[in-house]
């Protein structure tokens, strides 16, 4: 799903830091996805490629390299045409986001207990 150790090293061994960045991903991932969806529903071509990498970089910085390969196939599938398989991704991409955003809340659940 993400890679925690990862993102402590980046930040430094900075564990607190960390928590923060992954509190600030369960308050934006949401919105995000919604954006996506929506660009991808008005055919918004340039809006998708730019959220799609959007989405993609902050996957990638909290290490979700498997959503981050989502995100990538949703920013350079769309461009090329729904009929390729990209509304697919788009799906899966969401499906991801959002399993993430349940296991980040759930950990901070037992965190906090």
């Amino acid at each position: 799903m993400i890679d925690l150790e990862d993102l402590q090293r980046r930040l430094g061994g900075d564990r607190a830091a960390a928590e923060t960045v992954l509190s600030a991903f369960v308050r934006e991932a949401p919105k995000m996805i919604g954006d996506l969806s929506a660009a991808v529903a008005n055919d918004d071509r340039a809006l998708i490629q730019r959220l799609a990498h959007t989405v993609r970089g902050t996957l990638l910085w909290i290490g979700a390299t498997d959503a981050a390969a989502s995100a990538r196939k949703v920013e350079v599938g769309l461009l090329s045409g729904p009929e390729n398989g990209s509304q697919s991704a788009l799906l899966t991409l969401c499906g991801q986001v959002q399993e993430i955003v349940l296991g980040l809340r759930s950990r901070a659940s037992r965190l906090a207990d």
